[in-house]
């Protein structure tokens, strides 16, 4: 090479062969002063053009490749090198339509252009054409069995076809090759999560994060292998990191607003969800969901303003009818409130959750065949719904039916083991029964988890007063007395 560069000095005409020497050479900077040298001595030189051209696509300046390569084509249309390359440039700038006119052209001229082929196969898989894609995949690799980036893509194309087995063999034998790919890290790592290797899923998407610490792609996918672990803080973690460099990925602020729900971070869940509003002040779920926020916190007219909108957009929105529904109970306007659950399951007669909150409108009512329907029903459909089990619990301890009543609280608090209603309740059923010791262990329980909890305040007074401890069940009992409560419900 040094020789050739002393030969460019006594003859500079050979500036396109050294510039492409060193294109070949993968010396893409020395090959561009080069191309650029020919230029300048003849700037209609088509090859020079094409090659440099090529050189500034290898170089991710993607506004000056596609200058040259049309100057090259203007000149020679049917050059299947800068069609190619040209083909290539538009892929990189999301025009697919064009990039296959100038890959099919390609084609035609050269139809084992490996090159041409791949990029056509990914604008394939691009266009949800999968069959095409391997068309031309499997083309690729019969003529180049280690081209790395058909490995990658074809493995893709497989995973899109659920073929996880085959996709699985090509991003092995693409890493096997470039160590390195995060793109074939990354989705290898989502093969591993949908065939539930969750340890490999997370060492290839960790792996990932090693080379690109801001993929949010890789980032997603941790995420979802982290809550299929439950391991919640991770989740979070995450979530914060997506949106740290995305604030404005609404999916993931949709996901850590559920997550702060799950976790009773309330308030970032508000936080949350607030800003996915600002950037559409019109999504219903998002306002639903804010709108059930407030509900859980009490705060019933900010509830009330989210839901009314959601259902001014969307009149047939199942759950927020259903949530609305609840915010009419807590109010104590039973007739608003059957008639949001009632259009709910006119909507959804399967609704579990409209079923038990229905039923728990007609228990307040004194319906109680009504409710105890409700109740039934809901619980065929989800048998483990902690609240229409708490709730039918609560009513066949109202009825007297304290046995029942026992099952029905052991099986919510089996689902949920520190739900302070289920506490509160069994442990007035253990009162009933005479097992004082028992039912002081649930009633503490539920005042750990809510100090204000008024049924077992005075439930435990009660007990307090059956133990001969006075002092303890007048302080329970003017406790309860100060609570400004209707009634205790369950959280939702």
């Amino acid at each position: 090479m040094i020789l050739l560069d002393e030969a460019l000095k006594n003859n500079p005409e050979k500036a396109f062969v050294l510039g492409k020497m060193h294109y070949i050479l993968n010396n893409y900077d020395r090959a561009l002063a080069d191309f650029d040298r020919a230029l300048e001595m003849d700037p209609e030189n088509a090859f020079a053009l094409e090659y440099r051209g090529a050189v500034h696509f290898l170089l991710k300046n993607y506004d000056q490749a596609l200058v040259d390569l049309n100057k090259a084509l203007g000149i020679n249309p049917e050059s299947a090198f800068a069609l190619q390359h040209r083909g290539a440039v538009h892929y990189m700038f999301n025009n697919y339509d064009q990039a296959l006119v100038d890959l099919d052209k390609t084609l035609e001229i050269e139809s084992e252009n490996t090159f041409a082929l791949t990029y056509r196969g990914v604008v394939y898989y691009i266009f949800n054409n999968y069959s095409k894609a391997l068309v031309d995949l499997d083309r690729t690799l019969e003529i180049d069995p280690i081209n790395a980036f058909a490995l990658e893509y074809r493995g893709v194309v497989h995973y899109m076809l659920n073929n996880y087995g085959q996709a699985l063999i090509d991003l092995d034998r693409a890493l096997e090759i470039d160590p390195k790919s995060m793109f074939a890290l990354k989705h290898r790592g989502v093969v591993h999560y949908t065939l539930k290797n969750y340890d490999l899923a997370l060492a290839d998407l960790n792996r990932t994060l090693v080379i690109d610490p801001k993929s949010t792609f890789a980032l997603k996918y941790r995420c979802a292998v982290y809550y299929t672990l439950k391991d919640d803080v991770k989740v979070l973690e995450d979530l914060d990191r997506i949106l740290e460099i995305d604030p404005e990925d609404v999916i993931s602020l949709q996901i850590n607003g559920v997550m702060n729900q799950k976790l009773h971070n309330y308030d970032q869940a508000l936080v949350d969800l607030g800003r996915i509003l600002e950037i559409n002040p019109e999504n219903v779920p998002m306002l639903v969901f804010r709108g059930n926020v407030y509900q859980i916190l009490g705060n019933y007219d900010r509830a009330m303003i989210d839901l009314n909108k959601a259902l001014e957009i969307d009149p047939n929105n199942e759950l927020a009818l259903g949530v609305r529904g609840i915010v009419y109970r807590n109010f104590g306007n039973y007739e608003q409130a059957l008639a949001n659950f009632n259009k709910a399951l006119e909507i959804n007669s399967e609704s579990a959750s409209s079923l038990e909150h229905r039923g728990r409108v007609y228990q307040m009512l004194g319906n109680y065949d009504a409710a105890l329907m409700d109740y039934n029903r809901s619980i065929e459909i989800e048998p483990e719904c902690r609240s229409a089990l708490g709730y039918r619990g609560d009513l066949h301890r109202l009825l007297g039916n304290f046995e029942q009543s026992l099952v029905d609280f052991n099986k919510c608090l089996k689902v949920d083991p520190d739900n302070a209603f289920a506490l509160a309740n069994r442990g007035e059923v253990y009162l009933r029964f005479g097992n004082y010791d028992q039912a002081r262990a649930d009633l503490d329980r539920a005042l750990e988890i809510d100090p204000e909890n008024m049924v077992a305040l005075e439930n435990r007074g009660e007990v307090h007063e059956k133990l001969g401890n006075y002092d303890l069940a007048f302080a329970d009992f003017d406790k309860a007395l100060k609570i400004n409560h209707d009634e205790f419900t369950f959280e939702h």
